[in-house]
């Protein structure tokens, strides 16, 4: 029996004409499965460095990745340790990340995909605040500066935010391609600094706290198909020659460096030479421990906020002679700068504070998105940076005081890093199993 919203809607000329498009009137009291896929197997598995003894500072490791399966997931695992002295230690925000300098992953010795420090940061920034929080605990990133202690060893847990992980339609198939390897390249291990006695008014030069690295392993996950599925999914993705896929990659630019200032903000910019189609650009400036003379006194040492990203007053970018982003807030992009298509309008948002709830500060890590939507498993455009003349991303930092970027940041030596989001091509050989990214621009 019909109520009184039924008998208006049936008057009704809009509903009329929305009723009209049939194909694409679904009641779903009518019931059906939408979309199911067939069911598969799991495997877990932690492998060993093929030469783990060569973990160290600015050194490399390398992982073979087994043929089982399509890879879902990799995560470095390695155990980070701190010398015995008579010191307290000051340690930098960023914990773990620290310690890493960039991941490779290659298809035999070609590199596919590639994660620097920055690159993490960004990948990190752009995800909800509880799976930041993940990361936030899995690297021991504190907002404390003495949460890494002395003489004293952690466990480190770094999940690889590389393309091939966000879906399955991108995941590699590692027992049909070539060899499949990660390749981690070690920083320089200064992790922090040493404090010195701060009872004495004279200033002093804050000893760096260099950690060792050991025990590096590669935790990974693979989805693992039934024969039958498996030979249909092969014949479908090679069954008419190479198989091209849609990714995307990271390249971090180095911009300006200047000195902070604890009364005005300080104006860094990068032009950037890619010639890529890029989705996204992010700006991270940081005052780095290794370029940084980090004095004490009479106040004592903090060194947290060192390699963690620094709070921007105003950011713009800019490209053959327009205003594409024009100087603008850097927290209204920190607030609302992650759009997505979906039904609350953006995809994440960052808390915007340096404390306990953002100890990495992936608040300030600032995303201008050229694209339509955050989301990374569709193409939704970008920018082609190839004709683009003199794209310039330019940033004013905050002043070093109260309530924005650390006082002790003032006087010291800050950097501008761009980190470009790109679209790539993978292309695999279904002849020799060879990977290669075959297209960028």
């Amino acid at each position: 029996m019909d109520n009184s919203i039924n008998l208006s809607n049936a008057n009704s000329a809009l509903v009329a004409s929305l009723m009209d498009a049939k194909e694409s009137v679904h009641n779903p009291y009518e019931y059906s499965i939408e979309s199911q896929r067939p069911f598969s197997g799991v495997q877990y598995e932690e492998l060993a460095a093929e030469n783990a003894g060569s973990a160290g500072a600015g050194q490399s490791v390398t992982f073979n990745v087994s043929k089982v399966g399509f890879l879902r997931q990799a995560t470095l695992k390695f155990t980070l340790t701190t010398p015995t002295h008579g010191f307290a230690v000051k340690t930098s925000r960023i914990g773990g990340l620290a310690a890493v300098d960039r991941v490779e992953l290659l298809s035999n010795s070609r590199r596919l995909c590639v994660l620097d420090r920055c690159a993490v940061q960004a990948a990190i920034s752009d995800m909800p605040a509880d799976v930041r929080k993940s990361f936030h605990r899995g690297l021991h990133m504190n907002s404390a500066e003495g949460a890494i202690g002395k003489d004293a060893s952690y466990e480190m847990f770094l999940p690889l935010p590389f393309a091939p992980f966000y879906g399955a339609k991108n995941a590699i198939a590692t027992h049909f391609v070539e060899p499949i390897r990660v390749k981690v390249f070690f920083s320089s291990l200064v992790i922090g600094v040493k404090a010195t006695d701060s009872s004495s008014s004279e200033t002093v030069t804050a000893p760096a706290l260099t950690a060792t690295v050991s025990a590096p392993s590669l935790l990974c996950r693979y989805d693992v198909l039934t024969n039958e599925e498996d030979g249909r999914i092969v014949e479908a993705n090679y069954g008419e020659g190479p198989l091209s896929q849609l990714m995307w990659d990271y390249e971090t630019e180095v911009g300006d460096s200047a000195t902070l200032s604890k009364t005005v903000t300080t104006k860094l910019s990068r032009t950037l030479t890619s010639n890529t189609v890029v989705t996204d650009l992010y700006a991270i400036v940081t005052c780095d421990i290794d370029s940084n003379t980090i004095e004490t006194d009479s106040d004592g040492t903090d060194g947290k906020d060192y390699d963690a990203p620094l709070k921007l007053d105003r950011i713009s970018f800019t490209g053959s002679g327009q205003n594409i982003v024009s100087d603008m807030k850097a927290e209204y992009l920190g607030f609302f700068g992650r759009i997505s298509e979906a039904e609350r309008l953006f995809a994440t948002g960052p808390i915007n504070k340096n404390d306990a709830e953002d100890p990495a500060t992936s608040c300030w890590v600032y995303k201008i998105q050229l694209c339509a939507d955050s989301d990374k498993q569709k193409q939704t455009g970008g920018c082609s940076l190839r004709e683009l003349n003199a794209p310039t991303v330019t940033v004013h930092v905050s002043p070093a005081a109260t309530n924005q970027n650390a006082a002790t940041m003032n006087g010291k030596k800050a950097t501008l890093r761009v980190v470009s989001r790109y679209h790539s091509i993978i292309s695999c050989d279904p002849a020799s199993g060879k990977m290669t990214q075959l297209l960028t621009n």
